[in-house]
């Protein structure tokens, strides 16, 4: 585990996923990764557990001595589907990841952050790997593409990520999961952003708890592949707004009215001020709209120009304290 204060990202593009234009979104780049957690698998790390109970698991950690992955992307040792030989047939193999307040701190529950270094050589659209997610302590697991179990208040893997596949790009069990040749290292983020993660369904002694599980699986055709491979997986929690502090927790600075709007709404600041910069992104990070507003607590939004969609609305007030909250519009 490292704890790391700054962290300039290396972002890879790659065809065929979804993908937002930048990772991580919108002003992350400029921050300081106050909760940060990050395995490289060179050593022992608690909260990455391999069940070696079950039948047939082939993930390993290790230096991978194959055809394809001849070695980890950093160091000596990743995680891998065997360190040496291809993968079998009729697999089922899986790996978790605990994360949770206990190593990243409160502000877990308000945002995740997951991103990562691997490379997958499997039989395309067949054989491959998918990224679950459990809120229950692991009674069950959603494909975190198809995770719309809060999605009307917070942005999803499914809406937010980079270099993820999408719901079209399924195995053979009819999972969507990475498949075929990545031909090479590929850099893949992911978010659940401004969404209560350790909220959700809280139960039993792990209520803090986020499992994230990484499954792998072949059919019946053996192709002799290597299969997939994971280094540098990192959880993190992402502060916005750069030397401006964002306001604290259940405090917010503005409301929004009406939420979802048609053709406008009304910006409701919680406190006079002497100047209110505000911009208005999509999904994808791009910058639709950049404004000031002077002397004022309240201000009208006009949205005629826009399609409808989801969009971030972040201000600055006086210079001392941001927000970014969802737009809807219909």
């Amino acid at each position: 585990m490292k704890k790391m204060l700054l962290l300039v990202l290396l972002v890879f593009s790659a065809s065929g996923y979804a993908q937002s234009e930048i990772w991580p979104p919108y002003d992350c780049l400029e921050v300081m990764w106050q909760y940060s957690d990050t395995t490289d698998f060179e050593t022992p790390f608690a909260n990455v557990h391999i069940d070696t109970a079950a039948a047939g698991n082939i993930w390993q950690i290790g230096t991978p001595n194959k055809t394809v992955f001849t070695g980890a992307w950093l160091g000596s040792n990743a995680i891998v589907t065997d360190t040496v030989n291809t993968y079998p047939t009729n697999n089922y193999s899986y790996f978790d990841i605990y994360i949770g307040e206990f190593n990243l701190g409160p502000e877990f529950r308000w945002s995740l952050f997951v991103d990562m270094r691997h490379r997958f050589h499997t039989d395309t659209l067949a054989d491959g790997g998918f990224i679950s997610v459990s809120y229950d302590n692991g009674a069950t697991f959603t494909n975190i593409i198809n995770d719309y179990s809060n999605s009307f208040a917070c942005m999803l893997p499914a809406w937010q990520n980079y270099n993820l596949y999408n719901q079209t790009q399924t195995l053979y069990n009819a999972e969507p999961g990475f498949s075929g040749n990545s031909n090479g290292w590929v850099y893949t983020g992911f978010a659940w952003h401004y969404c209560p993660v350790a909220q959700q369904n809280r139960s039993g002694g792990m209520s803090d708890t986020t499992i994230l599980r990484f499954s792998f699986v072949s059919d019946s055709i053996d192709n002799q592949k290597d299969g997939w491979i994971i280094d540098q997986l990192r959880a993190y929690v992402c502060f916005l707004g750069s030397n401006v502090p964002d306001i604290g927790l259940g405090e917010p600075l503005f409301q929004l009215a009406p939420n979802p709007a048609q053709r406008q709404t009304q910006v409701q600041v919680s406190r006079p001020c002497h100047v209110i910069d505000y911009t208005l992104s999509n999904l994808n990070g791009q910058m639709l709209r950049q404004e000031t507003a002077y002397q004022t607590d309240a201000f009208t939004l006009d949205l005629q120009d826009l399609p409808p969609g989801v969009y971030l609305l972040r201000l600055i007030a006086d210079g001392k304290y941001t927000q970014t909250q969802k737009l809807i519009l219909r």
